[in-house]
């Protein structure tokens, strides 16, 4: 995400993954150092949660898998 993106990647883009089945969508946010995940709910509805920049995140659609987001956000400082 950029700062120029803001708008696109919280308000707009959502809604058109939904609508394509996306299961999840993150957005690693560094000018908030966090990242947004959004998992979809009883295929109803996005369920938002909120990764902190020192959490470790695990998805159950990749099993094994373990995002260190601390090393995301700086790896894009560089």
């Amino acid at each position: 995400m950029s700062e120029s993106s803001v708008a696109r990647d919280y308000d707009d883009k959502p809604a058109e993954y939904f609508e394509f089945g996306v299961k999840e969508y993150w957005i690693v946010d560094p000018l908030k150092n966090n990242m947004t995940v959004l998992t979809r709910w009883r295929g109803l509805q996005w369920r938002t949660q909120v990764v902190k920049a020192t959490q470790k995140y695990k998805t159950v659609l990749l099993p094994g898998f373990s995002l260190e987001l601390k090393k995301v956000l700086a790896a894009g400082k560089k």
